[in-house]
This record gives structure tokens, sequence and C-alpha cells, in this order.
């Protein structure tokens, strides 16, 4: 819904979140798919002189950057509602594992799923991820677990990119888990990986990343430097999940070593870990749905970031056993139980989760950038924790085009 000179004008807003500064009483315009100027409320006669601007009434709303969710898991099939029951009942993540559960069962019925079958959910995923305010996804694979599998995820997301307005982020995850033909010997599925699925994903060229999730029960630390080398020697830059389980040490190794882009979970990351981190220029990632998920009573408190001077990514992790795409969740529990003041928390939901995915044009409203960005039926930012998980969507606008209008889809499909 772009208008004929791609010209659209958003006035009179209460509240305006850049990406890194909180400011009000503005008014916002956008050229060609582009930010152009932030201007004060009320002074935009000029502007609406022009009669090619678009005009949108902003009274009593925020606008803030679309959400950036830097790290999920959306190529699946195989829903696992049933593993609630089990860690009712005190069943651990790796209990439920070693039943079948977990990684494992996602991945039996991933396996199955035709490509077509794989492209519709993802697509289906992407119309939530869009209502909800989020306008770029990190998608991982790691449901395959063999070769062929694998790169046929990585398919399935370009193919995605392609038809979908939400714009993917491709991770190869081949090292989520070692899959059951391997688990007697791990070591050669790490083989496996090295010389030959990274190969194939770097002269496939669509992955942007390789992730490797370091912990109990999935990757040991010799195991992830290998793969990690590999990757770096192939020329694809690296995120690891790690410190989520229990402390590995890999957030430093990956950060120091390897130059990783993120380390994300960090449940068990030590301040010098994290200052490490930040020495390197990796990102934090942090997702508060984990710890909830895995009923842990402990969280990534935003003190320590601060103190280790750490730039800080939010994401939802969605995933078959995280079933939320709604960064709004995501901000009112790092709000609630990691107690981000509320413009720092928003501010790793747009800003950080572009630094994550090294994404310069995303993130922040400023001229030049992409003009993503989401209106919310809210007076102040304040008011999303506050209203706690409410989607507060009104509307979308991706690369100055109006594509979630008055809560509901006007275009999702990107043009020829």
């Amino acid at each position: 819904m772009r208008c004929e000179y791609g010209m659209l004008l958003i006035k009179n807003l209460e509240q305006l979140f850049t990406g890194l500064e909180l400011l009000k009483n503005v008014s916002i315009t956008m050229k060609n798919g582009k930010f152009s100027e932030i201007i004060p409320a009320g002074k935009e006669q000029e502007y609406l002189m022009v009669s090619e601007y678009e005009v949108i009434d902003g009274s009593g709303k925020t606008a803030l950057p679309g959400f950036v969710d830097s790290h999920t898991h959306p190529v699946f099939i195989g829903e696992r509602a049933f593993e609630l029951g089990l860690k009712l009942e005190g069943k651990s993540y790796l209990e439920i594992l070693e039943r079948g559960g977990g990684i494992k069962y996602s991945m039996a019925k991933t396996r199955e799923a035709s490509k077509k079958e794989l492209l519709n959910s993802l697509l289906k995923r992407l119309d939530e991820f869009l209502l909800n305010g989020t306008t770029v996804v990190e998608a991982k694979t790691g449901y395959h677990l063999n070769k062929e599998g694998e790169l046929l995820a990585l398919e399935v997301i370009e193919e995605a990119n392609k038809l979908h307005i939400v714009k993917l982020i491709p991770t190869f995850l081949g090292a989520h888990l070692v899959p059951p033909e391997y688990s007697e010997r791990p070591d050669a599925y790490v083989e496996l990986i090295t010389d030959e699925m990274l190969p194939e994903v770097k002269k496939q060229g669509i992955a942007k990343f390789t992730d490797v999730f370091t912990d109990k029960g999935a990757f040991d630390v010799d195991q992830t430097r290998q793969i990690l080398s590999r990757s770096k020697e192939l020329g694809i830059p690296v995120r690891v999940h790690g410190e989520e389980l229990v402390r590995t040490g890999i957030s430093r190794i990956a950060a120091e070593e390897f130059g990783a882009v993120s380390v994300d979970h960090l449940l068990n990351a030590t301040l010098e870990d994290l200052k490490i981190m930040a020495e390197n220029g990796t990102v934090a990632g942090v997702m508060p749905m984990g710890p909830v998920v895995l009923f842990k009573n402990r969280f990534v408190q935003y003190s320590l970031l601060k103190e280790a001077g750490v730039t800080v990514a939010l994401a939802s992790d969605f995933n078959p056993n995280s079933y939320v795409q709604s960064m709004f969740t995501v901000i009112g529990l790092a709000s609630y139980f990691s107690h981000f003041p509320v413009q720092e928390a928003l501010k790793a939901a747009t800003y950080g989760g572009a630094e994550s995915l090294r994404l310069k044009n995303k993130g922040v409203v400023r001229e030049g950038y992409d003009a993503d960005l989401v209106l919310l039926d809210a007076p102040t930012a304040d008011h999303i924790p506050y209203y706690f998980a409410k989607n507060l969507t009104n509307t979308v606008i991706i690369e100055g085009e109006i594509v979630v209008k008055d809560k509901k889809i006007v275009r999702k499909q990107k043009k020829d």
C-alpha cells in the first residue's frame, strides 16, 4: 500500500522510540522506503501541503522500529504441547529428551514432512510474527539433523524469504543435537558437519550464520571448537547457544577465538564472560522464555549485562518447546523477571536484534534506514510491559509500505 511516490507521513505521535531514545510529540516522514525526517508535532503543515503524502494520524499512539527477533527456530513440524504435563510432573528437559521428547520428537516429525508442508507452516508462522509487529526474523534450521534435510530447511527459508514480506535471516544449526543414529558416535556426527554439511552450506550460499548448541546433553566445547573453526575457515560467521543449562565457558571462547556475532541464552554466564563478549563485540542474546518453559527460576539480570557493557538483543527463541512469537511477551518477561528498564528492553528488541544479525539499516528510526515501523495502540512505551503480553500492534510498515492496518494483514507477499 505504498503511495505512488513512496511518501508517508505519520503525524501527532504521543511517543516515538527510535531504537536508541524516546521522543515525545513528534511526526515522522518516509520516502521511497526509507525514513526521512523526525519533526515536532504541529510542524507538519509544509508536508501536508504536498498532496503526494499518505497521512496516518498517530494521535494517542506510540511508534517504534519493527521488532527484530534475532533467535528463532521456525522450520519444524510437530508441536509439543504434550510435554507440559511431563514438566508439571517434575521431569527435566534432559529426562524428556531421553524419553523421546524434546528435539528428538520434533526431528522425527520434521524428517517425515515434505518441503511444501514445511514451507506452508513457516509462512503461517510468519503471519503471526507480522501481526505482532516483528518485521525481521532470524530463522534457524536444526530439526532434520542430516545433510539433505538441513540443506532442504535452508531452501525452505530462502523460498519463504522470496514470498513473505517479513525478512528472514537464515542460520545453519546442524549442530542442534546429535541425532539418534549417531548417539554412540557423536564425534562422527561432528565430522559429518565439518567435512560435508558446512562445505555444502557454503556452496548453497543461503545461510548467513552457523550456530551450535553447546551445553550438557548437546555439544561439548571441543566439538563446538571444531565446528566453529570450520565455519570460520569457510567464511560463515558464527553464533552460539551457550551457558543455558550449565556453564561451559563457551561464551568467552566463542567471543575471543572465533569473533562470534552473538552468544545466546547465558543463564549461567559470569560477569567476566560477559565482559569478554563486550570486548570482542559479541552480542548477548537474552531469551526470557527459556527459563519459563524449563521451569527454572533463573533469569539473566539487566544489572549484570549493564555492568559488563555488552550489547543486548532480546529474542523470542520461538521453537516447539517455547511457542511464543510475541515480542510483547518477551519485553514483559524481561521487565518483570530480568528487571530491564522499558527503554532498554525496547532497545534490545529492535536495535540490539539488528546488531546481533549485523543489519546496519534496520532496528532504528533514522534518516536513510529502512522504514520499518510499528504503530501501537498505547499512549506510552511503558504500556508494553504494563499490558502484559497484549498484542498492541495496530499498524505495521515495512520499507515504507503499510502491510498491517487496524490489526489485519493487508499485504504479506513481496512484489515481483
